[in-house]
């Protein structure tokens, strides 16, 4: 028999559905000249309706939640000549205006976290690949705030749950950008080392850590099959979502999310920003894949909390 998949109406869905094929062209690539491993072809570029389990009818429409998980493509880090001249003067030099905006940003942030005055910020810094030679147009501005979680309490685990609970909201609702790149804030332990081969801080206007122009070597069969692995998670997070398991999916979407970071950080501290782990982790990200996890994760608390009246 075959089964009709009504199309998806929710907006998140919708949002999802009228970026689908501009994301795909960035993704993949178009054009005569668009790369990809030997004996592996490019998908279409056409957006499928999702389809049901294995074996079972199409479910109600209000059940579905958006599964735009994109096959997962092998990555290559490019290497530019200089940084980012929109943020970059003469090189090396942030812009004042640049500077002045994100100093805004990561103190207001900082203020509504009621965790005490500004003087507790030890520094503000921008890092990540647009503070590096591995820009992409499509890099977040990463934006630390340092402070010293003993200062705050005396259980520093509690302070970063409750700084990585607060930025993950703050960056989930806000999308503030600088020059067609994105502000992500992160909130950073003074004893947590930090792995980027390039760190400038904001406060003080001067690198900290200044960036090497280097070729550095990526597997990028393995980091093909470790997103493919999760990639093939999360679709079963969704079956079980859909079989309305909403607490076992809740469980399985929160320990993937837990490792997922753990493996990031582990990456971070072993390889640098150029680890397997982390380059799965941006793979993950710039494929839609944790903002999918993420939404899976909402949908599944939320039915999982709710009661049907009688």
């Amino acid at each position: 028999m075959k089964i009709k998949v009504k199309e998806q109406n929710e907006p998140y869905q919708k949002k999802v559905r009228q970026k689908h094929k501009k994301m795909k062209f960035r993704l993949i690539g178009k054009g005569k000249n668009k790369k990809k491993m030997k004996g592996w072809d490019l998908p279409d570029y056409a957006r499928a309706k999702s389809a049901p389990p294995m074996g079972e009818e199409a479910v109600p429409e209000e059940l579905e939640i958006v599964t735009e998980a994109y096959i997962p493509h092998s990555v290559s880090v490019d290497i530019k000549e200089n940084l980012n001249s929109k943020f970059w003067k003469g090189n090396f030099d942030l812009f004042d205006e640049v500077v002045e905006r994100l100093n805004i940003i990561a103190r207001d942030f900082f203020r509504r976290l009621k965790v005490g005055g500004e003087e507790r910020i030890v520094d503000i810094t921008f890092t990540g690949s647009l503070a590096n030679y591995n820009w992409t147009d499509f890099s977040d501005i990463d934006l630390h705030l340092i402070v010293d979680f003993k200062e705050i309490d005396e259980n520093p685990s509690l302070v970063k749950k409750y700084f990585d609970a607060s930025r993950v909201e703050w960056n989930r609702k806000h999308e503030i950008m600088i020059r067609d790149h994105e502000v992500e804030i992160y909130v950073q332990d003074l004893a947590e080392p930090h792995s980027s081969t390039g760190v400038y801080s904001i406060m003080r206007k001067k690198w900290i850590k200044k960036p090497i122009r280097h070729m550095p070597h990526v597997d990028e069969r393995a980091v093909f099959i470790k997103t493919t692995g999760i990639v093939d998670i999360v679709r079963a997070i969704d079956r079980i979502y859909l079989g309305k398991e909403y607490e076992m999916a809740f469980d399985f979407a929160e320990k993937l999310n837990d490792k997922i970071g753990r493996f990031r950080r582990s990456g971070l501290q072993k390889g640098g920003e150029y680890s397997l782990e982390n380059v799965v982790f941006k793979n993950l990200r710039r494929n839609g894949i944790l903002k999918v996890l993420s939404e899976m994760r909402t949908n599944a608390y939320d039915k999982m909390m709710s009661m049907n009246g009688l």
